[in-house]
């Protein structure tokens, strides 16, 4: 298994620019952010899910989409997230601290994400249903990052994932797939 990358290289090039200025503002307010994890494979998603770290399956993490990441910051308080998580929502974010019913006593305080809507917590359903099986998210991701000039990952596993995939999604092309297909 592929770990979670830590940089912001699997981030949608069309909101990078705003993860970029999240970085420089922690920096400014004296903190030290290291990116723990950004974009993630379904594969990735469905283990965080499991493991009782994320309440989204496969493609309905903003994470595989590219849109979202977990930061470590120092110093590590709530204050120091509470007070960067508003500063992002601010600027139209959202910040997983205010996920304190998923995640009791302080939410997803470490989560920042720009999603579409910002606030919404999963993926909508109409762009990733949640009943897929890994290989069509991998499917629905690489063709959701395609469509926002994103690279594909190219790992053999997941290419050949996708590779199938594609082909047993092509033949039946479900409602949708057929935004990208």
């Amino acid at each position: 298994m592929l770990e979670p990358t830590g940089t912001l290289s699997d981030i949608v090039p069309t909101v990078r620019p705003a993860f970029q200025q999240l970085l420089g503002k922690a920096a400014a307010l004296g903190m030290r952010p290291h990116i723990r994890s950004a974009g993630r494979t379904c594969a990735d998603q469905d283990v965080q899910l499991r493991a009782g770290a994320s309440h989204a399956s496969g493609c309905r993490s903003w994470h595989t989409m590219g849109r979202a990441v977990d930061l470590d910051l120092s110093p590590n308080t709530y204050a120091s997230y509470e007070l960067l998580g508003q500063w992002w929502e601010e600027q139209g974010g959202f910040w997983g601290g205010r996920w304190k019913t998923l995640f009791p006593p302080n939410g997803d305080y470490g989560h920042f994400q720009w999603g579409d809507p910002p606030d919404a917590q999963a993926v909508p359903a109409a762009l990733c249903p949640s009943d897929l099986s890994t290989a069509d998210c991998e499917v629905v991701r690489a063709a959701y990052l395609r469509s926002q000039g994103a690279g594909v990952p190219t790992w053999p596993w997941v290419l050949g994932a996708g590779l199938l995939g594609v082909g047993v999604t092509l033949m039946m092309r479900p409602r949708w797939l057929a935004r990208w297909f």
